[in-house]
């Protein structure tokens, strides 16, 4: 009788507050013993474009085509712009070289002209 009297006690000492962690650690012990049991494989894959349902018109193909040709412009323009910035490391020192050459050949030009246009003695 003691310990029914002292649980129904302890029982009523809880509060609603207390009672919520036990019911959900009591509910996570339980769920954890059942996900052993099953698993479940989901495959979702994103649909990038819609497919219509009717052939489209003339000036449907044409208004579509001209746009899709406008997304394949600018992803050109965005891939080239990103190869652009990732190349910069080498393009610097081949232009580096090729400025320093084509100034050398000039260079060498000049002083060519400037002996063949002086008066021989």
């Amino acid at each position: 009788m003691t310990m029914a009297l002292q649980y129904t006690i302890d029982h009523l000492r809880l509060s609603k507050k207390d009672k919520i962690p036990i019911l959900v650690s009591q509910s996570r012990l339980l769920y954890d013993n059942l996900v052993d049991f099953g698993t479940i494989d989901i495959s979702i894959h994103e649909v990038q474009k819609l497919t219509p349902t009717q052939e489209p018109g003339f000036f449907s193909r044409i208004s579509t085509g001209f746009m899709e040709s406008l997304e394949n412009l600018w992803t050109f323009l965005k891939e080239a712009a990103i190869f652009i910035v990732v190349a910069l490391p080498y393009l610097v020192p081949i232009g580096a070289v090729i400025v320093v050459t084509v100034l050398i050949i000039r260079r060498s030009a000049k002083k060519r002209r400037a002996a063949k246009n002086t008066p021989k003695e």
